[in-house]
């Protein structure tokens, strides 16, 4: 019995080992099991390693299929029991054991009477449990029983880890397959995006019009095509490796003014008649530094902005001439009727009169009391016109005072007038400012922050804050309605001028600067205070920015450049460009000053 029970177990354990997928070897391992211990049936449960639970593998007999695909929770059943203690176990009477799960008895109408169970070990790897059952109708298992399914189970257990190894390599196999060919895929797709990039950065880089070179050092390692137009439409071969100066300027020696010995500023080069506006930007091209070099051809522009320059200056000139006309036109036209009305009462009654009074001097001399007499009677000068002469030659003097100030206006505007330029406190230009504008006992408020101080004319900064001052109070009930600060940024320095006044019209916000418009009576103004302002801020580099509200007031920011310095006192200033001009097309509000231009 002994031999044929080996010579049995030997022949089970070759036909396991000859399967060659797993779910054959679960098939007959429980098939051979049921046989080898005279069972009424056989499980496999294989442990799921992540969740511990043991899954219905196979069952043979007693309706088992209606098991398959179930499981155990830890510790469940006889089979639980097994794996969590990872030996054989033979229970001869389920009655008596607590562990028996009657759940899958009533599931498949079998009546379990006697179950055995071993672990299915591999090494210190538990993979699962495989038991035999027997009905009431035969007898129990026994000890001899056992020890053959516990003989039987390593050679389950080496077949099922065996095949799961090779499982397992196999889906290694075909995922390092796929992940070759997407590898492959995605290696092709690069090598086409990368070529398609190269010809897309080579087609941006001939598109750009201006003249580019990529240089190391001096020489040139690629250039775009305008850059090869510019240099006589060499050959690329002839650029490529050669100076740059050589084959773009025809010299032997760099540039005067390259921005390849000058740093990355921006700079101007002569090149065959031509100048250009250079710049360099530091770049890496195969883990080497590199230098991006860019011309810009200014030939035609310098002339445009030449020729337009002429044409702002003549229309600044026009302008301001129109508006002065226009301004002195009116006071002296009543200063000339007045002087006609002094010459027509002096031409009327004065002279007459006064030859009367001489003829009746003369006879006074000669005590000719009678001819006196008859002189004075004659004498028709009325004095009660007296007081409407003196009206007239006031108003006269008034016209010319006017005419005075415009013209000192003009002479300031045009910067005729300049006094020594000074490094000067902000803060003090504003109090004293503060002060001509609206007296030292003004109830304004005021908070002075700067601490900066600029290199400017002293009387012409400040004459520039007295107008917005002037303006703002003029604006308000009292001096308490204006707010003037100052404060530093980082690379500026800030006035601010606010008022709690009526605020300007917004049809009105972009024309304040220009040359004699006002929106007060005849006589309040000559419409030239903030023009003055516009020309000193802008001479000293620096823009007026204007936030106003109708019926809540404005506010002028005065923001000058740190280290700010005036121009030289030979520049033309000139005006403000009309609505029509470059101011139209700025944001209603915010007037920064036009870039300064050389006249």
């Amino acid at each position: 019995m002994g031999a044929h029970w080996l010579e049995q177990l030997n022949r089970y354990s070759c036909e396991i080992a000859s399967q060659l997928a797993l779910p054959n070897v679960r098939r007959v391992a429980v098939s051979r099991a049921t046989e080898l211990c005279g069972a009424d049936g056989a499980s496999l449960f294989l442990l799921d390693a992540e969740t511990g639970r043991l899954n219905f593998e196979v069952v043979d007999g007693g309706a088992g299929e209606v098991l398959e695909q179930r499981s155990l929770a830890p510790g469940e059943g006889i089979a639980g029991r097994v794996a969590a203690e990872g030996v054989p176990l033979l229970v001869a009477d389920v009655n008596t054991s607590r562990d028996h799960a009657y759940i899958f008895d009533r599931a498949t109408g079998f009546i379990t009477a006697s179950i055995i169970a071993v672990p299915l070990n591999f090494g210190d790897t538990l993979l699962g449990v495989l038991e035999c059952v027997r009905s009431t109708s035969m007898p129990p298992f026994t000890q001899e029983e056992l020890d053959h399914l516990e003989a039987f189970a390593p050679h389950v257990a080496a077949a099922v880890q065996h095949l799961r190894t090779e499982e397992s390599l196999r889906h290694a196999r075909e995922s390092l397959q796929r992940n070759n060919e997407d590898l492959e895929r995605r290696v092709a797709d690069r090598t086409r995006l990368i070529a398609q990039g190269k010809k897309e950065w080579e087609s941006t880089f001939d598109a750009i019009r201006d003249p580019t070179v990529v240089l190391e050092g001096y020489t040139v390692r690629r250039a775009n095509k305008a850059f090869q137009e510019a240099s006589g439409k060499r050959a690329w071969h002839e650029l490529i490796g050669r100076p740059c100066y050589e084959v773009f300027a025809g010299r032997k020696l760099p540039c005067v003014a390259c921005p390849m010995a000058g740093g990355n500023k921006l700079s101007q080069v002569q090149v065959s008649g031509r100048t250009y506006s250079a710049s360099r930007s530091l770049a890496e091209i195969g883990g080497a530094p590199a230098s991006v070099v860019q011309y810009r051809d200014l030939t035609e522009q310098a002339s445009l902005e030449e020729r337009l320059r002429e044409s702002e200056r003549l229309a600044s000139i026009g302008q301001l001439a129109s508006g002065a006309a226009h301004e002195i036109n009116n006071p002296l036209s009543f200063v000339l009727t007045n002087i006609r009305l002094l010459r027509d009462s002096l031409i009327g009654e004065m002279l007459p009169a006064s030859h009367f009074v001489a003829e009746a001097r003369d006879a006074l001399a000669r005590g000719d009391t009678k001819t006196v007499i008859e002189k004075l009677k004659a004498l028709t000068l009325d004095l009660g016109q007296t007081p409407e002469i003196v009206e007239v030659v006031d108003e006269a003097l008034l016209g010319a005072a006017r005419i005075g100030d415009i013209v000192k206006s003009l002479r300031e505007l045009s910067r005729q007038e300049q006094g020594r330029i000074e490094a000067t406190s902000v803060d003090g230009v504003v109090q004293r400012a503060l002060n001509r504008a609206l007296g030292p006992s003004s109830r304004a408020s005021v908070s002075l922050a700067s601490r900066s101080k600029v290199m400017v004319v002293p009387l012409q900064l400040e004459r520039a804050i007295e107008n917005v001052i002037k303006n703002a109070r003029q604006a308000t009930t009292s001096d308490e309605g204006v707010l003037i600060r100052t404060r530093d940024t980082e690379d500026s320095t800030i006035i601010e001028v606010e008022d709690r006044g009526t605020g300007i019209a917004p049809e009105h916000v972009s024309r304040i600067f220009e040359p004699f418009f006002t929106t007060r009576r005849l006589g309040e103004g000559q419409g030239l205070g903030l023009t003055v302002t516009w020309g000193i801020i802008k001479r000293l580099g620096g823009r007026i920015d204007v936030k106003s509200e109708v019926g809540k007031g404005t506010t002028v920011s005065l923001v000058l450049p740190a280290g700010a310095a005036a121009v030289s006192s030979d520049s033309f200033i000139g005006v403000p460009e009309l609505q029509s001009g470059r101011y139209a097309e700025r944001p209603s509000g915010i007037y920064a000053m036009p870039p300064p231009s050389t006249h």
